[in-house]
């Protein structure tokens, strides 16, 4: 059964949380149209400029866009410490999408040890995110 560490790992190797990050910062930056409605507006006196930095900013420190990065911090700095073979059946597994039998085929390693491998790659993260 697939958690929600399954998906953030899985997004992680295939590279949707990178792009994930770059879209919402597109969108983020992305000028909105602003409703005419016949009424004259009140002027908040802020630089179309400064009120995307802004919302870029806000977003960063408590929106979608700051828990994105996190994650992806914290998956990259625990990915550069796990072991060469737990990396590749984590690959195999999340990128390519083999099953975790195929992944022991692949690499000549019992299943068991897979589940292992993976399990504590995600105790290791769990706390974290």
């Amino acid at each position: 059964m697939a958690d929600k560490l399954d998906r953030i790992i899985g997004d992680y190797l295939t590279g949707k949380l990178a792009a994930n990050i770059k879209a919402r910062e597109l969108d983020l930056r992305a000028r909105k149209p602003t409703d005419n409605l016949g009424i004259r507006t009140q002027s908040f006196g802020i630089a179309p400029q400064e009120s995307e930095f802004l919302r870029v900013e806000e977003d960063e420190l408590n929106g979608i866009l700051g828990k994105m990065k996190r994650q992806k911090e914290i998956l990259d700095m625990f990915w550069d410490v796990e072991c060469s073979e737990t990396k590749q059946a984590l690959l195999l597994h999340y990128q390519q999408r083999m099953t975790w039998y195929g992944v022991a085929q692949e690499m000549f390693v019992g299943v068991t040890t897979l589940w292992r491998w993976n399990k504590s790659f995600k105790e290791m993260i769990r706390p974290y995110l």
